[in-house]
């Protein structure tokens, strides 16, 4: 009988089904195979329909999702779009929509009022955020190091030889207590070997200030 109005008054229908909409998840399953065995009995050519079953994410996967490509990239812009109080987004909306954010509440207590679901999306999106960003910081304490060139150790012992007599000379080393801990000093700071260069063309420069006196 319905058919038969369909076909007589050439009825077209538009519209989106998914389990999205469904308490339970496997109850929005069984209730899609019902209503597509009812689009087969009344004419599927009647009706245009959008399944929206592939694009469902949780807010954590939409989290995932969203700091991955402003990732990759970095001047993009990302929308998430929450529908109204009470009918929700309209079906032009939705097909706006990459994605489909679904929240897999309890069946006993499924709704959630519009500063409830921006509250669960917003702390999803924050804590994917500071994971990345841990992530990172993790991945760029333990990333190869620039390898350096090391002085070799008699490179070191003249230094220290030079510094030695020079300090001696100017009156500033008066015991061997002092050389000792100018010894540690640069060997903490790990001198490479252009820096020793630095400090010991320093050494020669004094010296010729000294003897041009």
């Amino acid at each position: 009988m319905i058919k038969k109005i369909i076909l007589e008054k050439g009825l077209k229908f538009s519209g989106i089904f998914s389990h999205l909409f469904s308490v339970e998840y496997l109850k929005g399953i069984e209730l899609i195979k019902i209503f597509e065995n009812i689009l087969n009995e009344l004419g599927r050519e009647n009706f245009q329909m959008v399944h929206l079953q592939n694009s469902l994410v949780t807010p954590r996967q939409s989290a995932e999702k969203v700091t991955t490509y402003l990732q990759q990239n970095p001047t993009a812009k990302v929308a998430i779009v929450f529908g109204r109080e009470r009918v929700g987004l309209t079906n032009e909306e939705l097909l706006q929509c990459r994605y489909h954010l679904h929240v897999p509440t309890n069946p006993e207590y499924s709704s959630l009022n519009l500063a409830m679901a921006v509250q669960l999306v917003s702390y999803e999106l924050r804590q994917n955020y500071l994971a990345l960003a841990e992530k990172t910081q993790a991945e760029k304490a333990f990333a190869p190091k620039k390898s350096k060139t090391l002085p070799k150790a008699c490179e070191l012992a003249y230094f220290f030889q030079e510094t030695e007599t020079l300090y001696q000379e100017l009156g500033f080393i008066k015991n061997d207590a002092v050389m000792q801990k100018l010894q540690h000093l640069y060997q903490r700071a790990e001198l490479e070997k252009s820096e020793l260069n630095l400090l010991c063309g320093m050494l020669s420069a004094v010296k010729k200030g000294l003897k041009a006196q």
